[in-house]
């Protein structure tokens, strides 16, 4: 049962709640970078978030963020027009 629960990023999330609450929550929410999509018929990308929190620590997140697949695929034909592009220079 922990198998799914870690490869879905569930304890990672509630790790880092729980540091949030204990650190008197968060002072702000720094946005490090976002992923590249990932899954055809709902696609979601990365986003990495760095928490600044009252007392002065930090903590680190990143969700999984559901994305419209419209936007999904164009950034993959996007990336492959890059490509043949490239290979063609």
């Amino acid at each position: 049962m922990l198998g799914p629960i870690g490869r879905l990023g569930i304890r990672n999330s509630v790790r880092a709640t729980r540091d949030m609450v204990r650190g008197g929550g968060p002072a702000g929410i720094r946005l490090l970078g976002v992923g590249p999509p990932e899954g055809i018929l709902a696609p979601t990308c990365e986003l990495d978030l760095e928490i600044p929190l009252r007392n002065g620590g930090t903590t680190r997140l990143s969700p999984g963020v559901p994305i419209p697949p419209p936007a999904a695929w164009a950034y993959r034909a996007g990336k492959a027009g890059l490509a043949i592009r490239e290979r063609l220079r």
